[in-house]
């Protein structure tokens, strides 16, 4: 079994500086989660060139390191379309927990948003922690808690999801199999 948390804001544009701000808050808190405890690590070749070299996760260190989209034909920056930055933290055994991040997007075609890929079975209280820090880290407008089967079906049962426009937290719980967090 393996889970995503993710979290989706629409258009935000934001510097720079406040897009490394954000993502130092949410992969710092991550990183003090008690029940995780990620070391994040540049996305590599291989394992083992990925272990040699960790992932800041201050903002000075993630802002140079945050990527922008280009234009094909002349290599022009696509401002509207915000940063993305990505990483990844090795768990027990040969399992990883990985993030994306697309922020600072003001492209109404384009949300922003930033989602845990965890390769290994966590409890509840483990995932709705993490949704909790997402959502106090980046004010998304939505956030959702999924699982898979690993089955390469590509099906993926919601767990539980978080509205904004709600104006408080709104844990729905899936009527989609026995899969649900309790």
């Amino acid at each position: 079994m393996s889970y995503f948390v993710g979290v989706y804001w629409g258009a935000r544009q934001e510097s720079r500086e406040e897009c490394a701000r954000h993502l130092a808050a949410v992969l710092g808190a991550l990183s003090e989660q008690a029940l995780t405890r990620p070391q994040w690590l540049k996305k590599s070749t291989s394992r083992k060139l990925a272990l040699r070299e960790g992932l800041p996760i201050h903002s000075d260190g993630i802002a140079p390191l945050l990527q922008v989209n280009r234009r094909d034909v002349d290599s022009e920056v696509i401002r509207e379309l915000g940063f993305s930055y990505s990483g990844w933290a090795p768990l027990e055994g040969d399992d990883c927990v990985d993030f994306s991040a697309r922020i600072g997007s003001y492209c109404p075609a384009i949300n922003n948003s930033f989602v845990l890929s965890i390769g290994t079975e966590m409890n509840p209280t483990a995932l709705r922690e993490i949704l909790r820090i997402m959502v106090e880290s980046l004010d998304p407008d939505s956030g959702r808690i999924g699982s898979s089967s690993g089955a390469n079906d590509g099906r993926v049962t919601e767990l539980y999801r978080y509205e904004r426009k709600r104006s408080r937290w709104q844990m729905l719980r899936t009527v989609l199999g026995k899969a649900a967090l309790k």
